[in-house]
């Protein structure tokens, strides 16, 4: 159909009325949406189109019209319409809105939920309410919205996409919330207490490394924060004390092995703990469960749940609503400090330990003193211990404060810092201590090693990528303590992308140098190729430059002489490394920085092909590569001759990055870094720029590749530009010469977009039909302002709760392989209805599923022939 003859009107009313023509009328629809024609309609006084929208939404968002034929195309192209007109179309106004979306369709919206989740279904729900003018409008639409919430709560989905639709609702839920009055009325309380918060108590993993709380963690804090801020002094109740009862009572339990919950959940307490709150937790009754929780944390072997706990201390409104609750909330973590966390086996955590300890030794010395002499014996030497650890703290604290400043302490403090921490036993009062001793400052390329499934240790997510993800991981060594197991890092990949491991695999081996990350082994486990190579304990350089913001002359020099010097050792094994950036340059215990990440590097023939698709991040891409994407001409000739400009280039936006904070080339869309890069020019350089600095950037940042600087020799011409003069050494022996710590430059650099991380993607422009919105909106939106007409509705009422069905395709958490053992009918049935017994006042979690024992304080629910029963749930939120 051509584009004029369409209109929206007719295929409206196709659509709703089903059938043959469905799929014709889905297509034309969607057309209509992704071309921006919407626009060109009357929806502000056509009355007939929108009764026709209406009725299209209510025959295909019923929950029943997703086994019709036609369904998954009617409901894209509805949800494209719907997005389009509440996002693009000024001309569905506000009117237009109302005569639509009114809080029956809100509610059908809900049902359909229930199916899938998608934008278009949270944003009518959201809309509905907050132009609902009736008293049963919103009334119903609570009901239905809480009873959505208290389902999945007790019977929770185990789907991302089952999660994702709970993270939608919440974002509308919250919005709702911010509109609340002080003080709450007891059903808004009744919201807080019977439906938002026992959603922290969500189990299960949806990935090894992953809880299933992490899909729905964030709008979840937004909204109990939402809460927390209409906290009043005049409340009957202490708001704040409701919330910490309700995080602390879902926290997992030691058997469940789900540290990333216990993770989120640590982060969620600290956000209330720091917020700028106008009631305190009360210490009798929240003090004795935040110090349970955190010396808990502080226990665990965990290095990532310990340093969690642990980074409480970073800020200083969380230590001071902690010391407001006094002892309790302490004394279990000092009692955590002494038994595990000072010897503990992560580096990292047994740096922080006394730095902790230190700091609840000022606020209360005699509870600190009484905890040593219960954990240490009557007979040991408890002050020299103290003492011990309070200079601890002090070295590292005034270390923390050098790097943070930039200052240059005196030689033996230079050689102290820059060392890599090692373990060493020492005894002191009965007790083992760690102490730091001096290690190689050289970097080096080390030996390969035998590893395999059965001696890797995984532990903690460093980061991950477009295909990947990296874990912390020591290997295992007979005989000895796990504190000296060498560490690593491991790079997995799913076995669907075995070539590209591989081949990352072979390019890294045929690097041989001491400033390139080594592959030390690889071995497969569980359909996952592991690439095991070192680990870079300081980060990387984005991550620097995100905490310190931008580096002075010296370090650059330092920095960027050592890059150069590996990018040369690349190109000398005919490689093109293909995606510089400071993700990818990363930083050791010594000091010495090394290139890693190889899974965009190449052999500089197929860099040469124009027809070679190649892989990078579009902040720091040469233009050439954009410029050849059709192929050479006559008027552009195959600017890839000279396929070492590309890293050059990159070369260039990384040392000015080091420099200025953020990259030469940077605007919030990604579509116009292309438009940018072909009249690329830095216009003006940020206060403080080294002059020398300038000029190196400028030739590096030429267009043409053939007058690039190093497009002739390489990093030959690096180290005789006037910038590098003062390095007293070539390039290629730095690796040898101590690493000079990271000082702040000059250029004083705000936060701002390019702190996040840059992940990198195929050369390829994306399909705009693939550019339309995901997930769940929360700007549509910002606040809804609460009435009285609904002020004493109740949030998920015994009849909202019976007319949602259970979700469809969306079994509850940890009970997926339970479910797919039954047979089909079965399951099929459980799908589609349950029995709700009113009256059963459960406290706690309440039940769990059928065929299994209570969960804590709740029934236990038994299920059979098809029907669902589930007891000891309370249907009368507030």
């Amino acid at each position: 159909m051509a584009a004029e003859d369409r209109e929206a009107a007719p295929v409206l009313a196709a659509l709703a009325r089903g059938g043959a023509g469905t799929a014709a009328a889905a297509e034309t629809l969607r057309e209509i949406a992704d071309a921006g024609e919407l626009r060109d309609f009357e929806w502000d006084e056509d009355v007939t189109l929108r009764a026709n929208l209406r009725a299209a939404l209510k025959t295909w968002w019923q929950p029943s019209a997703a086994t019709r034929e036609g369904a998954t195309a009617a409901c894209a192209a509805l949800d494209a319409c719907v997005l389009s007109l509440l996002h693009g179309t000024p001309e569905f106004n506000e009117d237009a809105r109302r005569d639509v979306f009114d809080w029956t369709i809100g509610n059908l919206a809900l049902e359909a939920l229930q199916v899938r989740s998608s934008a278009a279904l949270h944003d009518a729900i959201c809309v509905s309410y907050a132009l609902d003018e009736s008293a049963i409008g919103r009334t119903k639409l609570r009901g239905a919205m809480g009873g959505f919430l208290k389902l999945c709560a007790h019977d929770p989905p185990d789907s991302r996409e089952g999660l994702a639709a709970v993270a939608g609702l919440l974002h509308t839920v919250t919005t709702i919330v911010q509109g609340m009055v002080s003080p709450l009325s007891k059903a808004d309380l009744g919201l807080l207490t019977n439906i938002v918060l026992p959603l922290h108590g969500i189990p299960g993993k949806v990935s090894p490394s992953e809880s299933a709380l992490g899909e729905i963690h964030r709008p979840l804090t937004a909204c109990v924060m939402a809460f927390a801020r209409l906290a009043s002094p005049e409340d009957k109740v202490n708001i704040i004390d409701l919330v910490i009862k309700g995080l602390t009572d879902s926290w997992p339990t030691s058997w469940e092995g789900n540290s990333p919950k216990e993770v989120l959940l640590l982060h969620g307490l600290e956000t209330l703990l720091r917020a700028d709150l106008a009631v305190a937790p009360s210490a009798p009754v929240s003090g004795p469960l935040v110090g349970r929780k955190l010396g808990e944390a502080v226990a665990s072997d965990n290095s990532t749940v310990c340093e969690r706990a642990l980074m409480y201390w970073k800020h200083p409104e969380t230590v001071e609503s902690l010391y407001t609750m006094g002892a309790p909330a302490v004394r279990s973590v000092a009692r955590s400090l002494f038994a595990n966390a000072l010897t503990h086996w992560n580096h990292t955590v047994a740096r922080l330990a006394p730095l902790v300890l230190s700091s609840l030794y000022d606020f209360d010395r005699d509870l600190v003193t009484e905890i040593a002499i219960e954990m240490l014996g009557a007979d040991a030497d408890v002050e020299a211990y103290i003492e011990g650890f309070l200079e601890a703290a002090s070295k590292t604290q005034e270390d923390d404060d050098k790097n943070a400043k930039g200052e240059d302490g005196d030689e033996s403090e230079d050689e102290e810092s820059s060392a890599q921490v090692e373990d060493e036993d020492i005894q002191s009062s009965g007790r083992r201590q760690r102490r730091k001793v001096r290690a190689t400052e050289k970097a080096s390329i080390p030996a390969k090693r035998d590893v395999s499934f059965m001696n890797m240790i995984v532990g903690r997510e460093l980061g991950h990528g477009s295909f990947s993800k990296v874990f912390h991981a020591q290997q295992a060594i007979k005989n000895k303590p796990s504190r000296e197991w060498p560490e690593f890092a491991i790079k997995r990949m799913s076995e669907r992308h075995r070539d590209i491991a591989l081949r990352e695999a072979e390019m890294m081996d045929a690097i041989q140098h001491p400033l390139c990350t080594r592959l030390v082994g690889l071995y497969e486990s569980a359909g996952n190729i592991n690439l095991v190579m070192e680990y870079a304990a300081s980060g990387d350089l984005h991550s620097a430059l995100a905490s310190i913001g931008t580096l002075d002359a010296d370090t650059t020099r330092f920095v960027a002489g050592e890059v150069a010097s590996a990018l040369r050792a690349v190109h000398g094994a005919g490689l093109i490394f293909g995606d510089l950036k400071p993700e990818n340059v990363l930083i050791h215990a010594n000091g010495h920085v090394k290139l890693g990440d190889f899974g965009a590097t190449r052999p500089l023939e197929q860099i040469a092909s124009a027809t070679m698709p190649l892989e990078g991040t579009l902040a720091y891409l040469a233009p050439e590569l954009f410029r050849r994407r059709d192929g050479p001409s006559a008027a552009e000739p195959d600017t890839l001759t000279i396929p070492e400009a590309i890293d050059w280039w990159a070369y260039g936006c990384v040392v000015y990055q080091m420099l200025a904070g953020q990259p030469p080339l940077w605007v919030e869309d990604e579509r116009d870094v292309v438009k940018s890069l072909v009249s690329f020019e830095i216009e003006r350089y940020p206060d403080g720029f080294p002059e020398d600095a300038q000029a190196l950037v400028d030739a590096l940042l030429v267009h043409d590749p053939a007058e690039r600087l190093c497009s002739s020799s390489g990093a030959q011409e690096l180290e005789s530009n006037a910038f590098f003069a003062p390095l007293d050494v070539p390039f290629d022996e730095l690796y040898e010469q101590p690493a000079p710590k990271f000082a702040v430059g000059k250029v004083k650099q705000e936060n701002g977009p390019w702190t996040q991380r840059s992940y990198s993607m195929m050369i390829a422009p994306l399909p705009e039909a693939y550019a339309e919105a995901s997930g769940a909106s929360s700007s549509i939106v910002n606040e809804i302002a609460e009435t009285d007409k609904e002020r004493q509705s109740v949030w998920g009422s015994a009849q909202g709760l019976q007319q949602l069905r259970r979700p469809q395709g969306l079994p509850p958490v940890g009970e997926g392989s339970r479910r797919k053992s039954a047979t089909s009918a079965t399951a099929a049935t459980a799908a589609q209805f349950m029995s709700v017994m009113p009256g059963m006042m459960g406290r706690g979690r309440g039940a769990r599923r059928g065929g299994r024992g209570g969960g804590r304080g709740g029934s236990s629910a038994g299920g059979s022939g098809g029907k669902f029963m589930v007891k000891g749930l309370d249907l009368t939120a507030g």
